[in-house]
């Protein structure tokens, strides 16, 4: 029996159980004597399943071969599984022992030898409450539905699901994890699974915990309001922008300071000192001048460094208060928008309404609202084909004025380029910040 094949063993049976045996030192024991008896390792990790959970024997070690297995593995389920059940039987876990009442009910349970005993006990049903406990349902059914609502369901109705995985580690001798996915459709809700300690990891969202109990507490009560995401997330920013801050403040004094030191190092050596091979001063020049170079290279890379976190942090604070967003931006996440509703909405007209899907349809219209709010903002002024003529000049953005082409429903074409390579260009109108007449000053192009 080979190491791989006994890792490769372990593997099947932590994958089949989704956690660890119970009784490592058994299981490990038991699988080493299958393996021994040249069974087939996928066959004796089922054997080892069936021996942790009885309950899971139907799938993994059937009384009959399952038609799914090989024909060269359903002749070891036939001399092999009274062997593993009888080795296993000291690793499954004794029963527990009665409570004193319940040991009192049994004992009354089995006292009933009279006939009369029964009819005498049968007023108890006439003596319960049930028709006086029936109101308290009525008063808060949506709380009574939520409670019977799995966490599943509740994930399932926004598109999220927590699958069970392991981790695949590359050093040799390292067990795997354990490791929760959280799959789906997660925009909205990535600040939670952030605030519950998850980690984007291949597109999904890692945890070394279940979030499912958490994650679906949180999301009974539906998605969080749009614009509370958006400025968890703006606040989020403001903190990673301070954090950047003090961290380009220590890198720019260690940098300054390292380039100070190998400057005061120089000043100390005479200009065009040469090194005095032999002398009692070679190795001290020598390590002067080594000092000076590991100072300055190192002073220097922390200065490039503090200007990256710089530069980090600048966008991060833009990011936090908004103006790193613009019209364009949010003209984009309007149609962006819009594109995803229809493309539900011919969904529903293929596949027909569920719940999912108006939930979806919900989120969007949201989304949009509030993108076309921040759009409307940052345009105050709406131009359209009414306002705008052929001949006239539109100034964009970028503060030059363009002469209009053509006027178009939902934009104008302009000419954009350097004379005389000019071209037509396309442009919105919500992208428009001024207009005036042909024939006025000022930069035209």
């Amino acid at each position: 029996m080979t190491r791989d094949l006994k890792r490769q063993a372990e593997a099947d049976v932590f994958k089949l159980l989704g956690h660890q045996p119970t009784s490592p030192a058994k299981s490990l024991k038991l699988l080493e004597g299958l393996l021994e008896r040249k069974i087939p390792r996928r066959v004796a990790a089922r054997m080892i399943v069936a021996a942790e959970e009885p309950e899971k024997a139907g799938k993994t070690i059937p009384e009959r071969p399952h038609p799914s297995l090989a024909k060269s593995e359903r002749p070891y389920f036939q001399g092999e599984i009274q062997w593993v059940r009888q080795k296993a039987t000291p690793m499954r876990k004794p029963a527990q022992p009665a409570r004193p009442a319940q040991i009192g009910e049994a004992s009354r349970l089995a006292e009933p030898a009279p006939a009369n005993t029964e009819p005498e006990q049968s007023p108890e049903p006439e003596q319960s409450p049930e028709p006086e406990q029936s109101p308290e349902p009525e008063q808060s059914p949506e709380p009574a539905q939520s409670a019977t609502e799995s966490d599943d369901t509740v994930l399932r109705r926004f598109g999220i699901a927590v699958r069970l995985s392991q981790t695949t580690p590359k050093r040799a001798g390292k067990q795997p994890r354990p490791v929760y996915l959280v799959q789906g459709d997660t925009r909205r809700v990535e600040e939670i699974l952030r605030g519950l300690g998850g980690h984007r990891w291949k597109g999904d969202w890692s945890f070394w915990e279940d979030p499912k109990r958490k994650l679906a507490s949180l999301l009974r009560d539906g998605l969080p309001k749009f614009e509370e995401t958006i400025a968890t997330k703006q606040e989020r920013a403001a903190r990673r922008a301070e954090r950047l801050d003090n961290r380009a403040s220590k890198a720019r004094a260690e940098g300054s300071a390292r380039i100070g030191k190998a400057r005061s190092i120089g000043d100390m050596i005479p200009l065009g000192e040469p090194i005095k091979i032999g002398h009692h001063s070679q190795r001290r020049h020598e390590r002067d001048i080594e000092r000076i170079r590991s100072n300055y290279a190192k002073g220097y890379a922390a200065l490039d460094e503090a200007k990256g976190l710089a530069d980090r942090a600048a966008y991060a604070r833009a990011t936090a208060d908004g103006s790193i967003y613009g019209p364009k931006y949010y003209l984009n996440r309007v149609k962006e928008r819009e594109a995803e509703i229809r493309s539900v909405q011919r969904e529903i007209k293929r596949y027909g309404d569920t719940e999912r899907r108006r939930q979806r349809i919900a989120a969007l219209t949201e989304e949009q609202a509030y993108y076309q709010a921040k759009l409307d903002e940052a345009t105050p002024t709406k131009f359209d084909a009414s306002t705008i003529k052929k001949g006239s000049e539109v100034q964009l953005s970028n503060g030059l004025w363009y002469r209009v082409r053509r006027v178009n429903p939902q934009s104008v074409s302009i000419a954009y380029g350097v004379s005389p390579l000019l071209y037509n260009k396309t442009i919105p109108y919500a992208l428009i910040a001024a207009h005036r007449e042909a024939g006025a000053q000022n930069e035209t192009r």
